[in-house]
């Protein structure tokens, strides 16, 4: 089995499954801009700490409907499969796909080498900083001319 062609397939299945599940949630009248996953559906806050901040959120809340707690808790399982930069790629995934490119192999591209490590350290982009720890992601125009440039 060719690993790699794998990890793009699972990766591809799960960006497809959250894309689903995010779509359910905001139908709901409790989660129409993200419920309890707000700071991660609108706001692109894909850390680790956010991921843990939403699900304890979750479940200490008990306002939501039982929908949008089950659909939630479904998108916190899959983005915990996911690394940060990858979560980074699939927030973004419609603007990816806007300027011509594969949201999917993007998310496997930062996984290895140059891309992960621009979106870690900044690399001298026009950047946005996601909470805590200083993890730097670039902005979309970064990405943009950063990806033009391998072209």
């Amino acid at each position: 089995m060719n690993l790699g062609s794998d990890i793009v397939r699972k990766i591809g299945v799960t960006f497809r499954e959250l894309d689903e599940l995010n779509r359910c949630l905001h139908e709901q009248p409790d989660g129409a801009v993200g419920g309890p996953l707000h700071i991660i559906t609108d706001d692109g806050n894909v850390k680790d700490d956010d991921i843990l901040f939403c699900f304890r959120n979750l479940e200490d809340n008990t306002s939501y409907s039982v929908v949008v707690r089950l659909v939630a808790r479904e998108m916190l399982r899959l983005l915990s499969l996911l690394t940060a930069p990858q979560r980074f790629m699939w927030y973004w995934a419609r603007e990816i796909e806007e300027i011509g490119q594969d949201p999917v192999a993007w998310a496997c591209q930062v996984e290895d080498g140059e891309l992960k490590d621009a979106i870690i350290a900044g690399d001298e982009w026009d950047t946005v900083v996601v909470s805590g720890e200083g993890v730097i992601f670039p902005g979309m125009k970064a990405l943009r001319a950063k990806q033009e440039e391998k072209s």
